[in-house]
């Protein structure tokens, strides 16, 4: 797992130790409205355990969810500035060309 995510992983535990959170707790947390974690438990990224009337998140569940995201972001920034690079040498190379040679 990246330092990052982990540093946010950490922010997460709680004095008391619990080991799952509330929708509305862990939508507090990550800044984020409880329709999209709801969302997120729907469409399986984010899993979860019904006791009762309640619904219950696992700790591990939001750090796992954390540490997927920053990879995407990570891997999506890399391919964003690869391609901008391959694209300003192409740019240059078809301006720098000499007509006619």
């Amino acid at each position: 797992m990246a330092h990052d995510a982990k540093r946010g992983a950490e922010r997460l535990s709680r004095p008391d130790d619990r080991r799952a959170l509330s929708v509305r707790e862990v939508a507090a947390r990550l800044g984020v409205s409880e329709w999209l974690i709801e969302k997120a438990i729907r469409n399986g990224t984010l899993a979860s355990v019904k006791l009762g009337a309640r619904r219950l998140i696992p700790v591990d569940a939001v750090e796992e969810l954390l540490a997927q995201a920053y990879a995407r972001t990570t891997v999506a920034a890399t391919s964003t500035s690869s391609r901008d690079a391959i694209d300003a040498d192409a740019s240059s190379a078809a301006s720098s060309a000499v007509p006619g040679a």
